[in-house]
């Protein structure tokens, strides 16, 4: 299946090799940024929830791996 990306949304993380997604640096300017630029969804790994949770106008979508992100966008 072909899929096509969100126009709306902004995905950060880092793969690993058996496909979690590990926590990145600076995920709160990425957040904020998704704010100023009027981007309604971002995609990050779970384990940056809690700083991202600062930002108040921006969906955030927390996932644990590449098989919870597959299943987010089908």
């Amino acid at each position: 299946l072909i899929h096509r990306i969100p126009d709306d949304h902004i995905f950060v993380g880092e793969l690993n090799l058996n496909g979690e997604l590990r926590r990145v640096k600076g995920i709160l300017p990425l957040v904020l940024y998704a704010e100023k630029m009027k981007i309604p969804y971002i995609v990050i790994p779970e384990k940056n929830l809690a700083e991202a949770r600062l930002a108040k106008n921006v969906k955030i979508i927390h996932v644990q791996n590449l098989k919870e992100l597959i299943e987010y966008l089908e």
